[in-house]
């Protein structure tokens, strides 16, 4: 269903009037909800719970959900002051949660997550909002897009993500930036800012390493998609660049840290060999570095330059020079110029030899040789040049086959080796176009037709030259046309001209050089403008702007030298190895192994044993991940308890005390003890921050709108409606939607998926269940393949899972045993259940 431009401007328009009308009519604070208020905040749970009891049958009096100056409740006071007891008396006194479970993560409080989880799937009823998406976006602090699990990703907390997605909560994916679907519609026309910022936070939430690393099964592969896509949505999206590139910059950060926890060389050859389409890599083969290639191709230059990374590359690089790296400067150059030597192969070597060192009548043939050579036939090592040629340019167009032109356009040394080819081919071309010149029957003029240009072109710069040549000895007359001698040669052929127009870049051309003779005023300003204009755009803009281009790549190159330099050396080193090119040109041309076995459609092995060794490098790959994603988690999550004492810590201390107090003097009371009456500056405990907030509750402040404008906000009557403009917007935007060459709506109900902000603690019980039944079949299945003899032996215990294997005498034992903790399991998770939900009722 469509809504009109104004239907939808109109909801918004009424929203905003009806909170400007409600925050006008803000009615103070009573004397007993600023009581309430104040032991919030000072954490009296007794006093709160009392002050509840006498005033909830007088509304008019005392409001539980009343908010404070700062629009907090008593909830949202409890929960940033951190004391759960007092949560847990506001929930029994039915207070209106709201959104104090987003206040409640915002401040990385587990124990108030937790517990206010458990309320809102008790309270919560399916089909019905939940208690923070019926807050209004006016008072709200949170923006309407912002799940309990986009917030916890937001804040990095892995303890609150890991709870959400044990209770089975999903982020929803955003849709494409280009999706034309209804809802995406809708949302444009009626908030576009609101629309693009709803989709920088999921991409936020998305791109935090604590979600990742416990939501993905491979968290590299998610890291260098999400990478690639903020780079296309900082390009399309270029209001929010900068967000995008920060993004961008965290995912690649956290892909490079996962590699900080690789212990040992076959875990990272396992990460980096990777590729779950391709066949199996096992240990001992040829490393393919599909992972690394990957990271390549999605630009992960952090990835790619890491210390480990260019550990195992140098080691593949330099596999086939033994001792190459550990030789001093003097040795490798020795090596190296051992290659040199190749070179006096090439045809023209003893040309230059015989130039130098030969004799007279050695430089006769050799110059007898050179006048017969245009339009020669082929010799054998001319032929040996074509067949290498050709062969490079198979082994070219079979990458470009291999990669797609996008790809191979992308890396430059492509382009290079392309203009290699492309000159083999002209000479080719040129060296058959001598052959036919020379031995054609007829020789035709193809250049006869044309105009003589080259004597329209310096017709002015000849004349300039015979005045200065006019003597009748032919010398150059300096002394009386001195200019004359000098301005022909810039002039003289296109080489000349160019020399003059690169020193014009300098200033070293002056506008007397345009005074040619026989040239006419039109011709000579026409002339002059366009050397103007050339001098404008070469030495004013273009020279100043690739100064500041200099300036500018060289401080980025500075910054980043170390990692632009490896990155680009690893895609070099990566293109070496290549399996697929075995042999080097003219020797591909060759068919091997690999041509007949696909020529004959033979396998070297059947489909199930492929599928076999895919199955066990997936489970390799995926303990590898595993083990490294711990790792990583367990760092930052020590990293998070290294910090010395803060903020929170001292309020949490003040609250224990302020309610330790409060508690023992109701204990004393209450056994009949006399009690000393305090005066109400006496009872406070607060600092300085909670003296300022007791002092605004005290005084009735507000933010609110200045008496002096309130009746020009107060209006709120309804704007003109247009039936025609409506009918005429509708129609409009139908047309539109018809001429759309995709279905965004269907495309998204295909790719949708149902979404749950919170889950449900049935989810964590299940998923509890299953790895209680994978253990038990696990044990069984290893039980069943041992040998009923070799249960007692020492090995078979050697995994963590089976350490207590050798107690039991049979296979039968075993299964009891395991059945019996089976149902252990289910018993303890079925009484948890009803124990929480007893606590509840």
């Amino acid at each position: 269903m469509y809504h009109s431009n104004q239907d939808l401007l109109g909801k918004s328009e009424s929203s905003i009037n009806s909170s400007a009308c409600r925050n006008l009519s803000e009615k103070s604070l009573s004397p007993v909800e600023k009581v309430f208020l104040l032991h919030a905040e000072r954490g009296d749970c007794s006093t709160v719970r009392r002050i509840f009891e006498e005033h909830c049958c007088t509304p008019e009096e005392f409001d539980i959900n009343c908010v404070d100056p700062l629009n907090r409740s008593a909830l949202v006071i409890a929960v940033e002051n951190g004391n759960i007891e007092l949560i847990k008396v506001l929930l029994e006194c039915k207070i209106d949660v709201k959104d104090g479970l987003l206040y409640a993560i915002n401040e990385e409080f587990v124990e108030a997550v937790e517990l206010l989880l458990e309320w809102e799937e008790n309270v919560h009823e399916p089909g019905a909002s939940y208690s923070w998406e019926k807050v209004e976006s006016s008072s709200s602090s949170f923006t309407s897009d912002l799940t309990p699990l986009v917030l916890a990703s937001h804040k990095n907390n892995y303890e609150i993500v890991k709870l959400l997605l044990d209770r089975g909560a999903t982020v929803p994916v955003p849709h494409d930036v280009k999706c034309g679907c209804d809802e995406c519609v809708c949302s444009d026309q009626t908030d576009s800012l609101r629309h693009s910022q709803a989709r920088i936070n999921a991409y936020r939430a998305l791109t935090s390493p604590s979600l990742i690393s416990l939501s993905s099964a491979d968290p590299l592969l998610t890291a260098f998609e999400l990478s690639w896509d903020l780079r296309r949505l900082s390009r399309l999206e270029t209001e929010f660049r900068a967000e995008y590139n920060s993004l961008r910059v965290k995912v690649e950060d956290f892909a490079a840290l996962l590699l900080d926890h690789v212990k040992t060389s076959e875990e990272l050859m396992v990460v980096l060999n990777y590729n779950h389409n391709n066949p199996a890599w096992t240990s001992g083969d040829r490393q393919t570095l599909e992972r690394l290639k990957l990271a390549i191709k999605y630009k992960q230059k952090k990835f790619v330059a890491h210390p480990n990374v260019q550990q195992l590359l140098g080691t593949i690089w330099y596999e086939g020079l033994p001792g190459f790296r550990r030789k001093n400067l003097f040795g490798q150059i020795t090596q190296i110029m051992r290659a040199v030597l190749l070179g006096a192969a090439s045809q023209r070597v003893e040309i230059v030899v015989l130039e130098w060192f030969g004799t007279k009548w050695m430089l006769e043939v050799v110059e007898e040789w050179r006048r017969k050579e245009r339009g020669g036939v082929l010799g054998f090592a001319e032929y040996g040049v074509v067949l290498f040629v050709s062969s490079k340019l198979c082994k070219e167009m079979k990458r470009l086959w291999d990669i797609g032109l996008y790809e191979y356009i992308s890396d430059l040394w492509n382009v290079v080796d392309f203009t290699t080819n492309t000159l083999y081919v002209v000479w080719f071309a040129l060296r058959m176009s001598s052959l036919y010149i020379t031995w054609a029957s007829v020789v035709k003029s193809e250049g006869r037709e044309p105009t003589s240009l080259n004597q329209l072109l310096w017709y002015y710069a000849e004349l300039e030259k015979n005045k200065c040549y006019h003597l009748p000895t032919g010398a150059a007359d300096f002394e009386t046309n001195d200019k004359a001698c000098t301005i022909w040669r810039r002039y003289a052929n296109l080489f000349e001209t160019s020399q003059s127009l690169f020193w014009a870049s300098f200033g070293l051309v002056d506008l007397m050089s345009f005074e040619l003779t026989g040239i006419k005023s039109f011709t000579r300003f026409w002339a002059l403008l366009m050397f103007g204009s050339y001098s404008v755009i070469n030495i004013i803009v273009l020279l100043n702007m690739l100064i500041a281009m200099m300036s500018n790549s060289y401080q980025i190159i500075s910054e980043r030298a170390d990692v632009e330099w490896k990155f680009a050396r690893s895609k070099l080193w990566i293109n070496y190895f290549e399996n697929k090119d075995i042999l080097p040109p003219p020797f591909n041309v060759l068919p091997n192994s690999d041509w007949f076995c696909k020529l004959f459609k033979t396998r070297r092995r059947n489909a199930r044993l492929d599928d076999d060794l895919k199955l066990k490098a997936r489970d390799k790959h995926s303990a590898v991940v595993r083990a490294l994603v711990k790792r990583y988690v367990t760092a930052e999550q020590r990293k998070r308890h290294e910090f010395g004492v803060t903020e929170d810590d001292v309020i949490e201390i003040r609250q224990d005390i302020s309610s330790l107090r409060y508690d023992i003097i109701d204990v004393l009371r209450e056994n009949g003890m006399r009690t000393p009456n305090m005066s109400f500056e006496e009872k406070q405990v607060s600092g300085r921050k909670g003296k300022m907030i007791e002092r605004r509750i005290l005084k009735d402040f507000h933010i609110g709108i200045v008496e002096a404008v309130k009746s020009e906000v107060a209006k709120c009557g309804k704007k003109e409606y247009s039936v025609f403009g409506h009918v005429v917007k509708t129609a409009r935007r139908v047309s539109t939607f018809k001429r759309k060459k995709k279905d965004w709506n269907a495309l998204v109900k295909k790719s949708a998926q149902l979404t749950d902000p919170i889950g449900k603690i049935k989810n964590l019980s299940e998923k509890r269940r299953e790895l209680d039944s994978r253990s038990v079949s696990y044990f069984s299945s290893r039980i069943e393949q041992a040998e009923p003899t070799s249960i007692h032996k020492p090995n078979v215990s050697a995994d963590v899972e089976n350490e207590n294997i050798g107690k039991w005498t049979s296979a039968d034992k075993f299964d009891a045993k395991a059945e019996d903790v089976k149902q252990t399991n289910l018993k303890s998770a079925n009484r948890n259940e009803e124990m929480s939900q007893k606590e509840w009722i």
